[in-house]
């Protein structure tokens, strides 16, 4: 890797996969705010990714608004996707080592998760090449 470490990864799968299926307010309120941006979007949207699953109101919201999308739930923690009762594809990967083309997804979106990563410049230069 040519950048520091500041977030180690095997903690971070530690603490990610003791958060399994817990009710978080922040998380909540979050979720609300993102489902008013995107509600507003007047987009056609057929591929969506959420980095960092933390409950299912994103998906839920996303699934009715753009019923012809294919969501992705990712984690970076197996056991975060395996016990998710989400019924859409669900991809384990490290949000900082991007493993996808150009143009795959219409949208990206992410619940206060993203600010764990080890180089966010590269992250969203992967996210928004």
């Amino acid at each position: 890797m040519k950048y520091d470490q500041l977030i180690n990864k095997n903690y971070h799968i530690q603490q990610r996969n003791k958060t399994v299926n817990n009710n978080n307010f922040i998380y909540d309120e979050i979720s609300k705010r993102i489902i008013q941006s995107v509600d507003i979007l007047n987009i056609d949207v057929k591929r969506v990714l959420e980095i960092g699953l933390q409950n299912r109101n994103l998906e839920k919201f996303i699934i009715s608004k753009f019923a012809k999308s294919k969501y992705f739930s990712s984690d970076i923690a197996f056991d975060i996707l395996k016990k998710s009762d989400s019924i859409n594809n669900k991809i384990c990967f490290d949000h900082d080592e991007w493993v996808f083309g150009k143009n795959i997804f219409d949208l990206i979106i992410s619940n206060n998760y993203l600010q764990f990563s080890n180089n966010f410049e590269l992250l969203l230069k992967n996210i928004n090449f």
